[in-house]
């Protein structure tokens, strides 16, 4: 009896017990066979690709490494378990475990020996709270793949989970256990000896201290182990079917329904090329599908009369897929590299934060309570922050001080910038003046010394975001790690918390507002735009500002324009001869509070609603 598996119209009979011999006879008429149509995979081209997509995806660009994986596998073979598994661990790093687990599931069902999709699953099922499962796939690694780094740290993950504590195969100097080790020295009050585990395990980790980076997080809470450190749109998260039904493996048999009357031989050509004649009934091919690429392939049978005369000819495409196919090991290593755990930033921060609290350091605490509510803008956070001293009174937005007093204040965004905020400040010095920088997060970052600078020169620094966004465009939680990642190495650098936040671009609705105003700073607005003169020139930024000022105005300037530093000895003599006197915004802030009468937002400015 034989076995027959159905592939669309056509019948594929696995390799006999017995051996078939390959059949032939020579026709007295030339077969006309056609090039292959369809798609072959080129194994290093594909699997190069899938590797830049994974090192994107670390660089912090899932959504764009998540495409062009989608691409590779349109345009390479569909249900390639490298791909899906590419496409899963991605899915992994940004939180979407049931997608991720999707993807690992079509990967297996083409190849169950891939093992990154194994450990893929086992992650899944212990972010689903299913330890035991987790157990049983990692206990199917094999034992060469065992030994890598993100398997050991997925076993120690399980075993804290279980509340077992042993880590006999990781590296001590892990981040992970580093971090493990800390946890249970802080448990029996060995403060000292857990803050130095701590402040070393974030040493080992990339980016700044309230900046989480691209990959995997532990959480150490049971009922969310893991969480992903970003986030990508529902859409961009899909995960292509598997549509191009069974794949054929191994040595086969083809073989078709079709009866022809009258034939006495068929041809089967694979991809252009002969690969059989035969005239014995019922026409078959014995095919070793390992002699060819995974992919799709074609197949041509043609049905041949006594005479030569060709009486019946059908073309199929045919799916190839052995799990023998081995991806490069740079694409392994570098699958289960992204895979690898770190610890929560945010749970190390707070460790320290409530050290730093018993041990009455409240400088430190603030601190590392700040990054603790950067990296996880939750309500919980918030509260504690706020009870770290954290978070002030804020105010609804401000557009100018009181009418009622000819001060003003000089406002500088953007900064800082080395070369030009040197010798702003020295203007500003000279002049006798105080101004007001709007600063943005990762030029703080950047230069630390020049924005201490603006501290001792005595001018007072606010907040501008971390990256300069268009807020009204962010969700929520984005627009919440732009400010706090802000307020965060603001501190870290000068020790000083901003109290006013600028919007970049005036980018602005009452969504974002509520959003600053409920993290304690107050939203910052403007009188007067110098923007569009300075980017003209001097004497334009003058004519603009002389023009335009009033009792009570603050005005916008830029740390970032010659023009602006060239304009200031005009514009600070001039408004001084018309007895003004200049403030900082929070100054102004003061004033205005105990005189009232405060400036307006204009008529002529709308929020900007999306």
């Amino acid at each position: 009896m034989k076995l027959f598996v159905m592939f669309g119209n056509d019948l594929v009979e696995p390799l006999r017990m017995n051996c078939i011999l390959k059949r032939c006879i020579i026709l007295p008429v030339l077969l006309v066979v056609t090039s292959a149509g369809a798609s072959v995979r080129n194994q290093p081209t594909t699997d190069n690709t899938l590797i830049q997509a994974l090192r994107l995806s670390r660089e912090g660009y899932p959504a764009a490494a998540m495409h062009n994986i989608r691409a590779v596998m349109q345009n390479s073979i569909p249900g390639d378990p490298a791909g899906y598994a590419s496409l899963g661990v991605i899915l992994l790093q940004c939180g979407r475990f049931n997608k991720a687990h999707q993807a690992f599931s079509y990967c297996l069902k083409t190849d169950p020996q891939f093992m990154p999709a194994v450990l893929g699953q086992a992650i899944c099922e212990m972010a689903f709270d299913n330890t035991k499962s987790a157990l049983e796939l990692l206990s199917q690694i094999n034992t060469s793949q065992s030994q890598q780094p993100s398997v050991q740290a997925v076993s120690a993950c399980i075993s804290w989970d279980a509340h077992k504590y042993n880590l006999p195969t990781l590296s001590p100097t892990s981040s992970i256990v580093m971090t493990m080790d800390a946890l249970l020295d802080q448990k029996e009050n060995k403060a000292d000896l857990a803050d130095s585990l701590f402040k070393q395990a974030l040493q080992k980790m990339s980016g700044a201290d309230y900046i989480e980076g691209h990959h995997l997080l532990y959480t150490f809470q049971s009922d969310n182990p893991f969480a992903g450190a970003d986030r990508v749109p529902g859409s961009e998260a899909s995960v292509p079917m598997d549509t191009a039904g069974h794949a054929l493996s191994g040595t086969v048999v083809l073989s078709l329904h079709d009866n022809i009357k009258d034939a006495a031989c068929a041809a089967f050509d694979i991809d252009g090329q002969s690969e059989e004649i035969t005239s014995e009934k019922p026409f078959e091919c014995v095919w070793n599908s390992k002699e060819v690429q995974n992919g799709l392939h074609q197949l041509k049978v043609q049905f041949y009369s006594s005479s030569g005369l060709l009486l019946y000819s059908r073309i199929k495409n045919i799916r190839v897929m052995n799990s023998s196919r081995d991806a490069s090991s740079q694409l392994m290593n570098q699958l289960y590299d992204n895979m690898q755990p770190y610890p929560d930033k945010a749970v190390i921060c707070e460790s320290l934060a409530q050290d730093s609290r018993r041990a009455g350091n409240t400088k430190d605490a603030l601190g590392w309570m700040l990054d603790t509510a950067a990296l996880n803008p939750s309500s919980r956070n918030h509260a504690e922050l706020e009870n770290y001293g954290g978070i002030d009174a804020a105010y609804p937005a401000m557009w100018g001080g009181t009418k009622a007093k000819k001060e003003v204040a000089l406002t500088f965004d953007d900064g800082p910038v080395p070369g030009v905020t040197g010798p702003l400040l020295r203007t500003l010095q000279r002049l006798g003046v105080k101004g007001t920088f709007f600063v943005i997060g990762w030029h703080v970052a950047a230069h630390p010394k020049l924005t201490r600078e603006i501290i001792a020169d005595g001018m007072e620094i606010c907040n501008h975001t971390y990256t300069h966004p268009n807020l009204a465009r962010l969700k929520d939680k984005a627009i919440e790690k732009e400010i706090l990642q802000n307020q965060a190495v603001i501190y870290q650098t000068t020790g000083k918390l901003a109290q006013f936040l600028r919007p970049p671009g005036g980018d602005w609705n009452l969504r974002t507002e509520n959003i600053v105003r409920h993290w304690g700073l107050t939203p910052c607005m403007w009188t007067v735009d110098a923007y569009p003169a300075e980017v003209v020139g001097t004497m334009d930024a003058v004519r603009t500002v002389l023009d335009q000022v009033r009792p009570g105005a603050i005005i916008l300037m830029h740390n970032g324009k010659l023009a602006t530093i060239q304009a200031l000895p005009s514009i600070v003599n001039a408004l001084k001869q018309r007895g003004y006197s200049f403030v900082t915004v929070k100054q102004l802030m003061s004033t205005l509070h105990q005189l009232g009468d405060g400036i307006k937002q204009p008529k002529n400015f709308s929020y900007t609603e999306h």
